[in-house]
């Protein structure tokens, strides 16, 4: 993802590991309520074990045509990493 928003905006975008009481913290400091920061970092923490790393084909089954890649998808809102 990193590498692919690199791209997409040209400049370098660096993946900075925080612990997770860090990351929770900074989020806070940005503004974000406690609840929805500690909720956050908690889904983050289920995604590195790899909770979601099936493939599934939901939005073809829903919406009939194919999922848009990370990629198309940075690119159509890159204005909102900008």
């Amino acid at each position: 993802m990193v590498a692919e928003l690199s791209a997409i905006l040209g400049r370098q975008i660096r993946f900075v590991p925080l612990p997770d009481d860090e990351a929770v913290m900074q989020f806070v400091a940005a503004g974000t309520p406690e609840w929805i920061a500690t909720n956050a970092v908690t889904q983050f923490g289920l995604l590195r074990q790899g909770t979601q790393n099936q493939t599934r084909d939901t939005v073809r089954a829903l919406t009939g045509r194919e999922p848009r890649t990370l990629a198309d998808f940075l690119r159509d809102h890159a204005s909102a990493y900008a």
